[in-house]
């Protein structure tokens, strides 16, 4: 072992015999009249061993090995022998230099920043639909996801300009997937971009791009509702954490389902239809059509949700989520203030999650599931 101090993370202030260390969240505390701890802080310098460090310090090493335990219980502690052991290249490390100022906010002794960044380049996710997601894949590129698989049928067009950033003018009517491949590639040319060409028209046509893949990220829209069960319904099979984000009128609508031990987006709509019965007339009327004409998104909303979706992925692919439940967000278009935020638990009555379907079905039916809804809403 041979710790390092999170000199990066704090500001270190000497008064009055005391040592201050002010992180973003508190400020510790020592008494130091002789300066022996500060000396002790000193040659935490990731070259010295423990041994080397209370010789140093002029303390035993069971004292100097208490104080580093206790450093590293406040997270200001790291073991610079990681770097020894981290199958990262020359260039990683060069590249991915500010993820891990990033990730030594939750490393220590045993945890190595290095470790966050190997995990993200060993990862794969699918994005389903490549519009408005193209701000995220930029983001999924820059953070190093090692494998993005990418499903859509369309070509750009100019429209798609105002919120799209992968895509210029030079790219109008060329296939987005390809464009998306081309613009990626010159972000980081050591993500493995798959691109798939392909309509969304079923779950049973996503089997085999969800093989290998950790997380799905959907923003496909159209048809309207019945596509997002499609992809809700691929991932449950799978147990596939899928995260999706959309654009209201005056909200913004943020969601993330844990389709494996959670409520997922069924769970989500018969909640919905449980609480608010006349919500079927409405569902009804939208479900499974194009509604052209009524896209409201706006570039400064789209970066939003990006920065909210590709966040969250992160948090699931690195194990740092608050929780593993099902939820959804609400924000508001023009502050951006969160309105609401709430949790969707399993349904045991579910047909999409807790009847554990196979490869070779469909979602049922809407009117199933309302039928479905309105025998529990009795109960």
């Amino acid at each position: 072992m041979k710790p390092i101090f999170k000199n990066q993370l704090v500001s270190t202030v000497i008064r009055d015999n005391h040592v201050f260390f002010y992180t973003d969240e508190e400020c510790i505390e020592v008494e130091d009249p002789h300066g022996t701890f500060l000396n002790f802080v000193n040659s935490l310098n990731g070259e010295n061993d423990l041994g080397e460090i209370s010789k140093k310090s002029d303390m035993s090493e069971d004292e100097a090995l208490d104080l580093i335990e206790q450093l590293n219980e406040v997270g200001l502690i790291e073991n610079n022998e990681h770097l020894l052991s981290s199958s990262l290249s020359k260039e990683d490390l060069e590249r991915y230099k500010s993820h891990y100022n990033f990730f030594s906010t939750i490393s220590n002794i045993n945890q190595s920043k290095y470790s966050f960044q190997e995990k993200l380049i060993d990862s794969s996710i699918a994005v389903m639909g490549l519009g408005g997601s193209s701000v995220l894949l930029s983001c999924l590129a820059g953070m190093g996801v090692g494998t993005i698989t990418g499903v859509d049928y369309d070509k750009v067009e100019l429209g798609n300009l105002n919120r799209q950033f992968l895509f210029s003018e030079g790219d109008l009517g060329e296939p987005k997937t390809s464009t998306c491949a081309k613009s990626l590639k010159k972000i980081n040319s050591n993500v493995n971009f798959i691109s798939k060409n392909l309509k969304v028209e079923n779950s049973t046509g996503l089997n085999h791009l969800l093989a290998s893949t950790d997380i799905v990220i959907n923003t496909i829209d159209q048809p309207s509702i019945l596509s997002t069960r499609w992809v809700n319904y691929a991932c449950s099979v799978k147990g596939i954490p899928l995260i999706q984000g959309g654009t209201g009128n005056n909200k913004l609508l943020f969601q993330v389902f844990y389709t494996k031990h959670s409520g997922c987006y069924d769970c989500y709509l018969l909640e919905l239809l449980e609480e608010h019965p006349e919500y079927k007339h409405e569902l009804k009327e939208m479900y499974g059509k194009k509604l052209e004409g009524r896209n409201p998104a706006y570039a400064p909303n789209i970066a939003f949700l990006a920065g909210l979706i590709t966040n969250e992925a992160s948090n699931i692919l690195l194990n740092t989520a608050a929780n593993m439940e099902s939820y959804t967000a609400e924000y508001k278009s023009f502050t951006l203030e969160k309105s609401i935020t709430k949790n969707w638990n399993k349904k045991s009555y579910c047909p999409t999650c807790s009847n554990r379907n196979t490869f070779d079905s469909e979602p049922v039916p809407l009117d199933e599931l309302i039928k479905i809804s309105e025998a529990n809403s009795i109960l």
